[in-house]
């Protein structure tokens, strides 16, 4: 890694926390930090600019950037940076939907490459890089409001793997009676000290703080079932050290001998170590994935849909045949493109074309056929909305579809079990395929100048506004 300079973001439920951070030899070193509060229920144009508002302000003048590492809450497509982020109370709510990162892109300087991750991901790329860990097989874990994960083996982030859980995720899994999330988060703490003294209290913080006895008892509890779930998994997946980072961690007086001590005794050699500054160790990592090469690495192409890496246009042809051209080709014996005359001033070419006809408009919906290459489609129409100096705010249609569980229920009786090759056909359409309140979530901030509905089912969205269909040419899919 080249010495350079980065900002480093962890994004908040309440707050932005940025960090200046400099690379020398490998070794993160931070420069400045700064904090701000945050509406997280705000519009997506209030976001959008105190976002970027916060960002300029944290970035120090003498300091040349070339990329921004931010860490967000999921559920997010972190490749092309779209917030999914649906029904958690509230929080981002209005984002949801939004390309978050196109539209940072668009205020920010120049030239400035902008990379999404989950604080887990960050958290252990953080920690593995500040705390020079080896590259042995570790797992990294945060406790606090919610319960975060991630792998990691021979330097790398690890997402798929049959020593793992599926996306290298803890937090749905079952445990007890519900989920590993309800068991491992400050909730379960807040809950139970309501349970046991019929009184609510304000944080974990206070409780470790104002009643000693009742946190004692409380994380002997938490720690008994910690160990119950995650030995399995420090067994399956032979792990080496176990990284626990979070505001629980900051109590691990309370369970840290009681955690060893479980350990050992199931013959586990697995070395516990807590981390205290958290969000430090986010925004090292944040900016740590911020660049090609290690962004690529610790998340493989096969995690990620293909529009975020260069290389996906190798693959988006695999012929010799020429592309369909727009006009005639001169007289020849045959053709492959037959040719039909129409009137004059029907047809236009070219990406300024179409920008200039969207431009008249406040919100337009952009459908298309599913092979349709949408992040290009998108990246090369803003750039022509760029060159007639109009800002664009794009909302991916994707975010509405259904997850992907429900979609193999849905057409498990199509897909004859283990033998799909003689299934039968799959007779619904296409809005099948979308969750109907997240299509009533998908609401364009009108404050924005312009504002598109792009992807495969776009003309479901539940605005009024004209509708423009892309297609890709026969020729280019038989």
């Amino acid at each position: 890694m080249n010495s350079n300079y980065r900002i480093g973001i962890d994004v908040g439920g309440s707050h932005f926390s940025a960090s200046v951070i400099a690379y020398d030899a490998q070794t993160p070193n931070i420069i400045s930090s700064a904090t701000q509060g945050i509406d997280s229920k705000q519009s997506a144009s209030s976001f959008v600019q105190s976002f970027t508002q916060f960002i300029n302000e944290a970035k120090q003048d003498d300091c040349e950037l070339d990329s921004i590492g931010i860490a967000f809450p999921g559920p997010f497509n972190y490749a092309d940076g779209i917030c999914q982020i649906y029904g958690v109370g509230g929080k981002f709510s209005n984002l949801f939907g939004l390309n978050l990162k196109a539209a940072l892109q668009q205020k920010l300087w120049p030239n400035l490459s902008i990379y999404f991750a989950n604080d887990a991901h960050c958290f252990a790329l953080g920690c593995h890089q500040n705390l020079q860990l080896k590259n042995e097989r570790a797992i990294y874990i945060t406790l606090g409001t919610g319960f975060g994960s991630a792998f990691m083996e021979n330097g790398h982030l690890i997402h798929a793997d049959e020593r793992i859980p599926d996306g290298g995720a803890f937090y749905y899994i079952p445990f007890a009676k519900g989920i590993a999330d309800e068991y491992f988060s400050t909730r379960w703490f807040l809950q139970e000290a309501i349970n046991s003294k019929n009184q609510s209290f304000d944080s974990v913080k206070d409780i470790v703080m104002n009643h000693t006895e009742l946190a004692e008892i409380l994380f002997a509890k938490f720690c008994n079932n910690f160990t119950d779930f995650m030995m399995p998994w420090l067994k399956e997946f032979n792990c080496e050290q176990l990284i626990i980072g979070g505001n629980i961690a900051k109590a691990n007086n309370l369970f840290s001998a009681q955690l060893n001590q479980t350990l050992q005794k199931n013959g586990l050699q697995t070395k516990v170590v807590f981390v205290s500054e958290t969000e430090n160790m986010i925004m090292v990592g944040a900016a740590c994935m911020a660049d090609e090469e290690s962004y690529s690495n610790n998340f493989p192409t096969n995690q990620f849909s293909a529009s975020f890496f260069d290389q996906q246009l190798t693959f988006a042809k695999k012929n010799n045949q020429s592309l369909f051209p727009f006009e005639a080709l001169p007289n020849v014996s045959h053709t492959i493109f037959p040719v039909n005359k129409v009137k004059g001033g029907i047809l236009e070419n070219g990406f300024i074309s179409l920008a200039k006809k969207i431009s008249s408009h406040s919100i337009v919906k952009m459908d298309g056929y599913f092979g349709v290459l949408w992040e290009e489609v998108r990246k090369k129409l803003e750039l022509a909305f760029n060159e007639l100096g109009i800002e664009t705010h794009w909302y991916c249609m994707d975010s509405c579809l259904k997850e992907e569980i429900q979609l193999r229920n849905q057409m498990a009786a199509s897909l004859n079990g283990d033998d799909p090759k003689f299934g039968k056909n799959y007779v619904e359409t296409i809005d099948d395929y979308f969750d109907k309140e997240k299509i009533l979530a998908l609401q364009p901030d009108k404050a924005f100048n312009l504002c598109i509905i792009y992807g495969t089912g776009a003309s479901l969205a539940n605005v009024e506004a004209p509708i423009i269909y892309i297609d890709v040419p026969k020729n280019e899919i038989q």
